[in-house]
């Protein structure tokens, strides 16, 4: 479902949560709403059956979040296996993916997301429990900063912009530990 009607937006993203995880869907949406208010910025969230959350994930967009359960034993997030994103047609195509769920940074889900990677990537992860409220935070103040760029996105800049936003969110809520966010520049695998 598409958050915005923005004709002629220059950015486009993709918010990704299974529908189960009703809690996720409704930060995701909210934080996308937020966001898509301010203007160049297409934000679409796709909650529906694992087929379209895999093409919604290997669509050329310029950042792609996952969002909902992490399992790091299983490489899962949900009831979705991260090597689904990598298929015989490609995988991951976007510059920036944000991993909005707990354990994302750790190296068993890093690893599985790595190998669904068409080029360099930059990735913006929580390495232990990643409360709602502060994905919320960082995604709202992703999305804003995202729409405020000119230039072309690419993993370089988007790499800046997600370490910018860690740094803006330990500024602007000190009182909350943000220690174990941490934007990560991935090399292309496929």
């Amino acid at each position: 479902m598409d958050l915005t009607v923005e004709p002629g937006a220059d950015r486009t993203t993709h918010l990704i949560a299974e529908r189960a995880a009703s809690r996720v869907v409704r930060h995701l949406r909210h934080a996308g709403d937020t966001a898509a208010a301010a203007g160049r910025l297409r934000v679409r969230l796709e909650d529906g059956p694992e087929h379209e959350r895999i093409l919604a994930a290997q669509a050329p967009v310029d950042l792609v979040v996952l969002d909902g359960h992490g399992y790091p034993d299983d490489r899962r997030v949900g009831r979705m296996r991260l090597s689904s994103l990598r298929s015989h047609t490609g995988g991951i195509e976007a510059p920036a993916v944000m991993l909005g769920y707990c354990w994302g940074a750790e190296p068993p889900l890093i690893d599985a997301l790595a190998e669904c990677l068409c080029g360099p990537t930059a990735v913006l992860a929580c390495a232990g429990s990643a409360p709602y409220e502060r994905g919320e935070i960082l995604l709202t103040e992703l999305l804003l900063r995202l729409a405020r760029c000119d230039g072309p996105i690419v993993a370089d800049s988007m790499y800046t912009i997600m370490s910018a936003t860690v740094d803006a969110a330990r500024a602007q809520h000190a009182r909350r530990h943000w220690q174990r966010w941490r934007a990560l520049l991935l090399p292309r695998h496929l």
